[in-house]
């Protein structure tokens, strides 16, 4: 029996599993680049970190005003009247509280028969001083549109002149580094006048559905603007906007006399 042919035979087949193999590795390593798995493998261990942290305790100096079910037996369906808001605020303010946030979005006036309240609810929010309100921003996934589409879909529909005092000029080349929103929703006139902060209370979940954070800083028509969290944080130490320093991607430092707050940011703000 001759062997050149049995060897020849042995090699052709070893190419073609080589090339296969090969072949093979490289889809399944695109697949896996491809896909989110690593990320969620990646969220999946910090939970387990932060259970293996436990639970930490809330400052004593910090409240929440819960409503409940109980509550709105007691008052009515919601939402309830603004009077009702304005009062809130009124005892608050004389119990001295520092600050005051409310995390409902009040976007449209009170019916015919209780103006009046729309006034009421701006006039103890301007009489106080210390009150904040949110906003909310609308986003696309950051890969969904092409940087045509995102011409498109964008709406740069200019934000009020009193919102620039919570907001920061864009650093140029670091447009990656916050998520970008596509269209804004505020407060009435009023409230929005009245208040001492206004802030996004957007969150955004994870690939895995799950939210575990809330960015710092959005950028909307080339400025970035701040969340509802970050207004009360300054708003309470007193930290003024030109001692406020933004390192994308690291972090943002609240100056307060010779008192340094460092919160640290990711690459999403």
């Amino acid at each position: 029996m001759k062997l050149q042919p049995v060897i020849n035979l042995f090699r052709e087949r070893l190419v073609k599993s080589i090339i296969f193999s090969i072949a093979s590795s490289i889809v399944v390593i695109y697949l896996l680049l491809t896909s989110n798995i690593f990320d969620t493998f990646e969220l999946k261990t910090l939970d387990y970190k932060f259970s293996l942290r436990g639970t930490k305790p809330v400052a004593s100096d910090i409240a929440v005003v819960f409503i409940g079910n109980q509550d709105i037996q007691d008052i009515g369906i919601w939402p309830w009247r603004r009077y009702y808001h304005a009062l809130l605020i009124d005892t608050l303010k004389k119990n001295g509280i520092a600050q005051i946030g409310f995390d409902i979005l009040f976007t449209d006036h009170s019916k015919k028969e209780f103006k009046d309240d729309d006034f009421a609810l701006a006039y103890s929010t301007k009489e106080a001083g210390n009150v904040n309100y949110i906003s909310f921003f609308g986003y696309f996934e950051d890969e969904a549109f092409s940087e045509e589409e995102r011409d498109v879909v964008v709406d740069t529909a200019p934000l009020p002149p009193s919102l620039a005092r919570y907001s920061f000029e864009l650093p140029k080349g670091k447009e990656k580094l916050f998520r970008t929103a596509t269209k804004h929703t505020l407060p009435i006139p009023g409230i929005l006048g009245a208040a001492q902060g206004i802030g996004y209370a957007d969150c955004l979940p994870d690939d895995d559905g799950v939210t575990r954070n809330l960015p710092m800083l959005v950028n909307y028509n080339n400025r970035l603007y701040m969340s509802f969290t970050l207004i009360l944080v300054t708003n309470y130490l007193g930290v003024a906007k030109e001692d406020i320093t933004i390192n994308p991607g690291e972090s943002i430092i609240l100056l307060k006399g010779e008192q340094e707050y460092v919160i640290p940011i990711n690459k999403k703000g």
